[in-house]
């Protein structure tokens, strides 16, 4: 999917992984009811993990270029990935976080309007009417 050096970063990735952080056990505990302040809280707080990861794999700002296919495609099967790997409560911090790391505060608002009035549903594929992950750019782009 990636050209050799992209996987050489995403085995690092896998078998020497940074430590854990509070935010990274946080997400991972985040139950799939969560509440919007919650969801709210734990995205400010991942966005410097995310932030981090960027930091040190800067390609992954734009996945799509170190594609051995078609940049879509590659974007679509990370995607897809995250999507099975992850809640929707999950997959809305995570967005939540990418929209503060790349200070893209008008997305981060559009989203806080399109999220249900009353109570704390996040539905599978997505936050009310935006998408949660728009494709892989969605978390990692510079705003």
């Amino acid at each position: 999917m990636f050209d050799d050096d992209a996987m050489r970063d995403l085995r690092q990735m896998l078998v020497a992984p940074p430590p854990r952080t509070p935010a990274d056990i946080a997400l991972d505990e985040l139950p799939a009811d969560a509440d919007r302040a919650t969801r709210r809280r734990l995205g400010e707080q991942y966005a410097p993990v995310l932030a981090a990861v960027v930091e040190k794999y800067p390609w992954l700002k734009d996945p799509g270029s170190r594609a051995r296919g078609s940049a879509s495609s590659a974007e679509a099967t990370v995607a897809e990935s995250v999507g099975e790997l992850y809640r929707g409560a999950q997959r809305e911090v995570l967005y939540r976080a990418s929209l503060i790391r790349t200070g893209s505060l008008d997305a981060l608002a559009a989203l806080e309007d399109a999220l249900p009035r009353r109570g704390s549903e996040v539905r599978s594929g997505g936050v009310g009417r935006v998408p949660v992950i728009g494709g892989w750019s969605a978390l990692t782009r510079r705003g």
